[in-house]
């Protein structure tokens, strides 16, 4: 009777286990698509920033050297 009875709280304790596992590694990979959408982000605005601060060096350099 014990042994059935720990057997049942074992299968049942591994099976919410299972599940926790399983909500951990979803939770996991969204964190890293997050974390790649963020990061893209961030290098595509400081590609931005770096294009048109090179554009107002040129703008500065062609005025002030004419």
């Amino acid at each position: 009777m014990n042994f059935n009875k720990f057997n049942d709280i074992f299968h049942k304790t591994s099976k919410k286990m299972t599940e926790l596992n399983k909500e951990y590694q979803q939770m996991s990979l969204n964190n890293q698509k997050e974390a790649s959408k963020i990061k893209e982000s961030i290098e595509s605005k400081s590609k931005d920033f770096r294009s048109k601060r090179e554009s107002r060096k040129k703008k500065f350099d062609f005025i002030h050297n004419k």
